[in-house]
């Protein structure tokens, strides 16, 4: 498992759970820092409760593998055709309090086109086969073998490239080398150049980024709710014995003795003891009434 440094102390301060008198704080592990941490000797809760710190030590906490939806509105400017706005993105994000990177793709959910305009950055290369003759051949495009009239064709050009008209516009077309031999045919490049339409969109993204389990190295520190009896050992002895001390526990036998027993437990008792007795008594009530009135008849 990699090294993490975690939150903040003051925002891993603020987890913590507490279990009868005990609380439990933890606070990252800093590298730099190393073992020369100590926590806080006291500590007071939100209820106004005073704590005392009994025995710190190092633990490995497993974070688990999660997930977290995320939403971003992305910009993209300068696009000559919508589609080349991709349908995904994919993102990474940093979870800095346990020290691991996530990794997710973001969906296209909403596109919407907020400006056009032209700009003036168009340009596109031509090669004219028959150079020297008296029509050049633009792929299978013919045009005249004169370059100054060839603005007059400037939808054919376009088309023949597969480009519209309504977004690109020629302004001019200028020789871009010598002449030179393909296969015996005469060829001359040329570069045309003028201005395109292009559009400014604002995509919504939305999807999940997925965070892997790690370990994460924290410090774990134990309090203990100050005016109850504590062990002689300071602080001070128990961190220069180990910093892995446990908390010893009670049984649960050792629990049962050590607590008065409730009032409700004694007046259960109570009513066990004379229903047993109204058993007895009801019965030999009843034989003595019995016995007085055969007494009675004999003599």
């Amino acid at each position: 498992a990699g090294k993490t440094y975690g939150a903040s102390p003051s925002e891993a301060g603020r987890k913590h759970w507490a279990e009868d008198d005990s609380l439990i704080r933890y606070f990252p592990y800093d590298e730099e820092q190393g073992d020369a941490f100590v926590p806080e000797k006291e500590y007071t809760d939100e209820a106004g409760r005073n704590y005392q710190l009994d025995f710190y030590r190092q633990v490995e906490i497993l974070i688990p593998q999660t997930s977290e939806k995320e939403q971003k509105l992305y910009e993209f400017t300068g696009i000559e055709e919508e589609n080349q706005i991709p349908k995904f993105i994919s993102v990474e994000k940093e979870d800095e309090e346990n020290g691991r990177k996530g990794q997710g793709r973001l969906w296209q959910e909403e596109l919407q086109r907020v400006s056009s305009r032209w700009s003036s950055d168009f340009s596109l290369d031509l090669v004219f086969h028959d150079y020297g003759s008296e029509q050049y051949a633009l792929g299978e495009l013919i045009l005249p073998g004169d370059l100054d009239v060839l603005l007059n064709y400037e939808e054919e050009i376009l088309a023949a490239a597969g480009l519209s008209p309504d977004r690109y516009h020629i302004q001019e077309i200028t020789w871009n080398g010598e002449s030179y031999l393909e296969e015996g045919v005469s060829c001359r490049r040329a570069k045309a150049a003028g201005e395109k339409l292009v559009e400014d969109y604002q995509g919504e993204f939305a999807g999940e980024i997925d965070y892997p389990e790690t370990l994460r190295r924290q410090w774990q520190a134990v309090y203990q709710l100050q005016g109850e009896t504590a062990d002689e050992t300071t602080v001070s002895e128990k961190e220069s014995v180990s910093h892995q001390v446990v908390i010893p526990e009670t049984s649960q036998e050792e629990t049962a003795a050590q607590d008065p027993p409730s009032s409700p437990w004694i007046l259960r008792k109570v009513l066990i003891i004379y229903s047993a007795a109204l058993i007895f008594l009801i019965p030999a009530f009843f034989l003595l009434i019995l016995w007085r009135r055969k007494r009675k008849k004999t003599s």
